[in-house]
């Protein structure tokens, strides 16, 4: 072998440089491509948990993955065995948007009811809803009222009181939470 040839090695250009399973190769040995059983056995409670985790009740989490997994399986054959999570987590995020993106568009159907009689009802929710966003925590208000009332983003939000986007979205959960068992109280006491 010449001194040309080594260095060319060294330096890229050698044409066996990146061709996998070549000696020369950086990439090194192509891994072999997985069972998709072995997959699924292996993210599927994981792939649910990250889209429990973003679904935040707009869409179904099980649904998703679902939809998730069958567009997995159809196109098995295109996956290059490489790192499965990643692309299983890229298909699952883009079913994600999808949904979401579908439960904007459906039109929300409209109830006949009789106005007189739920009027009062209805009233009746709102003052207790309205008294209980008053009587929520102060680090929790501060976040209800900008994610739900002012309609701010998470990361706005996020910014505005230097805390992590994961704080806002927890104090925003467990606000509603407490907001839901006091307007629950709150209607159990007028019946």
């Amino acid at each position: 072998m010449s001194q040309g040839s080594v260095n060319s090695v060294f330096d890229g250009s050698h044409p066996e440089r990146n061709k996998p399973g070549s000696p020369w190769s950086v990439a090194g040995p192509r891994a072999e491509k997985p069972n998709f059983e072995d997959v699924y056995r292996r993210l599927a409670p994981n792939l649910l948990a990250f889209l429990a985790s973003r679904c935040f009740g707009v869409v179904d989490a099980d649904d998703v993955a679902q939809e998730a997994w069958n567009k997995a399986f159809r196109s098995w054959d295109r996956f290059d065995g490489q790192n499965a999570k990643a692309w299983l987590y890229t298909i699952a995020r883009n079913c994600l948007t999808d949904s979401v993106r579908r439960t904007a568009r459906q039109p929300t159907t409209s109830l006949e009811i009789d106005v007189a009689e739920t009027h009062y009802e209805i009233s009746d929710e709102v003052a207790a809803v309205r008294l209980c966003v008053e009587t929520v925590d102060g680090d929790f208000a501060r976040v209800l009222r900008a994610r739900i009332i002012e309609d701010r983003s998470v990361s706005d939000i996020a910014m505005e009181l230097n805390i992590a986007e994961a704080t806002v979205y927890t104090r925003v959960n467990r606000a509603r939470k407490q907001v839901a068992e006091c307007v629950k109280s709150k209607l159990e006491e007028s019946e």
